[in-house]
Formats: C-alpha cells, sequence, structure tokens
C-alpha cells in the first residue's frame, strides 16, 4: 500500500502541465544539441537519407524523461520550515518513532521527539 501511495504521488508530480513543458523545452534544446552532434556528418554532408530515425526520436525522448524524472524527484525532497507541496506521510530520520501527517500547504517542522529531520515514510 505505501508503494502504490509513493507511485501515485510520483505520477501526479510527473504529469502536471509545468513539469511537461518544461521536460518538453529540455528536449527540444538538448536533442537538437545532441543530434547535431551524433549525426554532424549527414547534415553537413546533405545526406539526409543516412541520418537514423530511431536515433533521433531517442535523443530527443531521453533528455524528456531525465527532467520529468528530476523535476518528480527534486519535488519530493524538502526541508524543514518548508511548506508541503501536497499531503505526506513523515518518519523521523533519526529516531523512527514519530509518524507525522502533513496536509498541503502546512509547514515541515523537524521531529518533536529527537528534532531531527523528517523523510518520507
Amino acid at each position: 500500500m505505501k508503494l502504490k501511495r509513493k507511485i501515485n504521488l510520483l505520477e501526479n508530480i510527473a504529469i502536471s502541465k509545468v513539469s511537461i513543458i518544461n521536460a518538453l523545452k529540455v528536449a527540444l534544446l538538448v536533442g537538437l544539441i545532441l543530434n547535431v552532434i551524433n549525426q554532424f556528418t549527414f547534415l553537413y554532408n546533405y545526406e539526409f537519407h543516412k541520418i537514423n530515425l530511431i536515433k533521433t526520436f531517442l535523443t530527443f525522448l531521453v533528455p524528456f524523461f531525465v527532467s520529468i524524472y528530476s523535476s518528480a524527484s527534486t519535488k519530493l525532497k524538502f526541508f524543514a520550515w518548508d511548506i508541503s507541496l501536497f499531503d505526506r506521510d513523515l518518519k523521523s530520520t533519526s529516531c523512527n518513532k514519530n509518524e507525522i501527517s502533513i496536509k498541503k500547504g502546512e509547514n515541515i517542522n523537524k521531529c518533536p521527539t529527537c528534532k531531527s529531520k523528517l523523510r518520507l515514510k
């Protein structure tokens, strides 16, 4: 159940409109640069028929997924006194005794028992 909840959380972050638009921008820029580097000989000699379309597609696709992943993982990281971007259950990194539920918009504090950082449960 916990794993399913984390996967749903990642899906919600990854398919947000802002994440997808940013990932498309990154994929377009990085993919274009990498394609020019990788297929420069064919482009320079006007041998467009020799360009491998699968490699071209993958060269755009990989930066897209890397951007989506890094966006989601960044939004999952948090620090004490940050404001939560979504509902989450947290545990102490030291004592593992306290399980704290944080709602969207609430401040994330340190563990009340050991005063250590909190992490995703």
